[in-house]
C-alpha cells in the first residue's frame, strides 16, 4: 500500500462547502456521471473484480458534545464470492455475538458503520443516473483548491458533495444532505483503489467518530473469512431503498412548533423487527428538540412491510432523517 505526503484537511475546512452548493454551477449530466462513475470505482474496495482484503481500523468515538468516549476496532474481511464479515471490539460492544438479537438500535453502533463505509465504499452506487441531478465546480478547503461534484436526487433537495485533489480519485471531503461531514486524510493506494488512512466523520459542529487504518492487505478469499460469523439482522446501506411502510404518519411538526424558525436536520437510526413493529430507535445527530419530536413520535406507531433474507423475515437497521429551513422541511426515510 502507498501514501502520499499532503497535508491534512482541517475539519473546519467542510464548513465552508455549506454555501449554496450549485451556485456558479451549470447543472450538467452525461460528463458529470461519468467523473462520479469513475470515482465510484476508484474508491470502492468491495467493487466488482476488485480483489479480496482484510482492513483494521482503529476508531474514537465522540458524544453529541464532540467529548471522546469509547475506543475500539472494527474489522472487515471481504472476498467478491463471500461478500463482507464484520467484527466490532469495545470494551461494551462486541460483534458478532451470541446475543445479537436482543441488542438494541445505537448511535455508537451506527456511527462505527457509518465510518467503515466511508474507508470501503465511500459513495453510494447510483442505480439510475437519469434521477439524478449532478454539476461540478472547485472550491476551496483550508488552502487545498478541491474539485468537487455535486449530486441532487431532485431539484429542490440539498446537494451531496465529493470533493477530490485536482486531477486524482483523492477523495478528500463529503458533505451529505443529513448534516454528516467527512474529511479523509492521508490518501495512498491499495492495488488499484484509492483509499484514505485517517478519517473524520461530524455531524453538526462536533466531531462523532474517527479512525485511522492500522490494517489493510490483500487475503485468500477462502481463508480468514470463514472465520468470522455472520450477524443476524440486516443493515440498509445508504444506496437501499427503505422499508416499506404499511402503517403510520410522516414525520411532521406538531401545532405549537409551526410558527417558530427550526433550522438543521435530525437523524435517527431504527431497529424493525421481524414483525415490522419498530422495536427501538436511537437520535444520531439533532439541531434542535423539534427536529427530534417530528422523527420519532410517528416512528414509535409506524409499521413496516417484513424484511425478507431467503424466504424468511429478518431484523432491521435503517436510518431515518428529517432537514428543516424555516418552514421547508425534507425527510428521508
Amino acid at each position: 500500500m502507498m501514501t502520499s505526503r499532503l497535508n491534512p484537511l482541517p475539519m473546519t475546512a467542510v464548513l465552508l462547502l455549506l454555501s449554496p452548493v450549485l451556485q456558479g454551477a451549470a447543472p450538467k449530466h452525461k460528463p458529470q456521471v461519468e467523473d462520479y462513475e469513475h470515482l465510484w470505482l476508484a474508491t470502492t474496495l468491495d467493487a466488482p473484480g476488485k480483489p479480496s482484503f482484510h482492513l483494521k481500523v482503529e476508531f474514537q468515538l465522540y458524544d453529541r458534545q464532540g467529548v471522546p468516549t469509547t475506543t475500539g476496532t472494527v474489522e472487515e474481511w471481504w472476498s467478491p464470492l463471500a461478500g463482507a464479515r464484520i467484527a466490532i471490539d469495545t470494551p461494551t460492544l462486541k460483534l458478532p455475538s451470541a446475543n445479537d438479537v436482543d441488542r438494541p438500535a445505537s448511535r455508537d453502533e451506527e456511527l462505527i458503520y457509518e465510518l467503515l463505509d466511508t474507508f470501503v465504499h465511500p459513495l453510494p452506487k447510483l442505480k439510475n443516473e437519469k434521477n439524478y441531478i449532478f454539476s461540478q465546480a472547485t472550491r476551496k478547503a483550508g488552502s487545498a483548491n478541491l474539485d468537487c461534484l455535486f449530486v441532487q436526487s431532485a431539484p429542490h433537495d440539498l446537494a451531496s458533495s465529493y470533493c477530490s485533489e485536482p486531477g486524482s480519485t483523492n477523495l478528500r471531503m463529503i458533505l451529505s444532505p443529513d448534516a454528516m461531514r467527512i474529511v479523509r486524510n492521508r490518501p495512498g493506494t491499495f492495488r488499484d483503489s484509492s483509499v484514505a488512512l485517517d478519517v473524520r466523520l461530524a455531524y453538526g459542529p462536533n466531531d462523532s467518530i474517527s479512525g485511522k487504518v492500522t490494517a489493510l492487505q490483500a487475503i485468500d478469499a477462502a481463508s480468514t473469512i470463514a472465520d468470522v460469523r455472520p450477524e443476524t439482522r440486516i443493515r440498509l446501506s445508504v444506496d437501499s431503498p427503505p422499508l416499506e411502510t404499511i402503517s403510520g404518519s410522516k414525520a411532521s411538526f406538531s401545532s405549537e412548533l409551526r410558527g417558530r424558525v427550526v433550522s438543521g436536520c435530525a437523524k435517527l437510526v431504527i431497529l424493525i423487527g421481524r414483525d415490522g413493529r419498530v422495536q427501538s430507535l436511537d437520535t444520531i445527530y439533532s439541531a434542535d428538540p423539534a427536529l427530534t419530536q417530528a422523527l420519532t413520535t410517528p416512528q414509535r406507531d409506524a409499521k413496516y412491510k417484513p424484511y425478507l433474507l431467503d424466504g424468511q423475515p429478518v431484523d432491521v437497521i435503517q436510518t431515518s432523517s428529517l432537514c428543516a429551513e424555516t418552514s421547508q422541511t425534507t425527510s428521508t426515510f
